[in-house]
């Protein structure tokens, strides 16, 4: 969303700290990570409208936003966990452009998102952030990069039963349409007989929960795919683990490094590689 034709002004509600002193004078000035991480400070400052449109525009900028390589997730985080209020309508067409930060896909993909109880916790460390906030961003932003890229994801919610769920491409609503799910469906956390019922010769699996379910211990029916398993374990309960085969990886926590593997894909012979080697896209494994 582009600047607002008429300056938003902002309430007085104190001064500048000296620290902030030089980022409000410029408001070009850092990074636009850093420019998301100091939105709330900035806001209680006393800002002109000018500089205020300033900051707008930056937000909804594509290519900073690019440049950034900013995933959904932090963003969805600063415009509904940090109190930033000034910028919503910015965020939410900041947050559609970080989509485009995840590479287009061609593949088609099975999503298993868990929504037992424990779900619906904070994470760790985040300002009421919880897990299935971040599943459910993730989720959708795979299935944007395979709208994009001609793939397709079937995504599935479970816990200790599971059926196919629809999030559509409305973050804020098919965060709602989770939340209303927790614990519908039971508390047990074991993925796997729901990958098997469901798997139907996908091209990858990804399974977004909060417990460490290394797929290198999955039942050998899953195992012996020719395809990737990925577990995100969004909490961190454990470190990350690629074993000798690297099909099969268990993804620890939901910082930069963490979920910058969203744009790793299966290579010849069963490697890895970064999505902008092949062009930008994920491409099948089969013709």
């Amino acid at each position: 969303m582009a600047a607002h034709p008429h300056p938003r002004v902002a309430p007085r509600r104190r001064q500048p700290s000296a620290r902030l002193a030089g980022s409000v004078h410029d408001t070009t000035a850092g990074t636009y990570r850093s420019l998301l991480a100091r939105l709330p400070e900035l806001e209680r400052a006393d800002l002109s409208g000018g500089q205020l449109a300033a900051i707008a525009a930056r937000l909804t900028d594509p290519a900073e936003v690019a440049r950034s390589r900013v995933l959904p997730p932090a963003i969805w985080n600063v415009r509904h966990h940090t109190g930033s209020m000034l910028f919503e309508p910015e965020l939410d067409r900041a947050l559609t452009l970080s989509m485009a930060n995840v590479a287009a896909r061609s593949d088609r993909a099975l999503l298993l998102v868990d929504i037992s109880g424990s779900m619906g916790d904070p994470l760790v460390g985040h300002t009421g952030l919880r897990a299935f906030e971040v599943a459910t961003m993730l989720a959708i932003a795979l299935d944007d990069a395979s709208h994009r890229g001609g793939g397709s994801v079937d995504v599935v919610a479970y816990a200790s039963a599971s059926q196919r769920l629809v999030l559509g491409h409305h973050a804020a609503r098919a965060v709602a349409d989770v939340a209303g799910r927790i614990g519908a469906l039971g508390h047990c956390r074991d993925p796997w007989g729901h990958v098997e019922q469901w798997y139907d010769a996908h091209d990858a699996v990804h399974v977004f929960t909060d417990a460490p379910h290394d797929p290198r211990h999955a039942p050998d029916e899953v195992t012996r795919w020719d395809v990737p398993v990925t577990t995100w374990d969004l909490r961190g309960t454990a470190p990350p683990a690629v074993g000798r085969d690297p099909r099969l990886t268990l993804v620890s926590g939901h910082h930069d490094a963490a979920l910058a593997r969203l744009n790793w894909c299966p290579g010849p012979a069963g490697e890895h590689r970064a999505a902008a080697a092949i062009d930008g896209k994920c491409a099948r494994l089969r013709a």
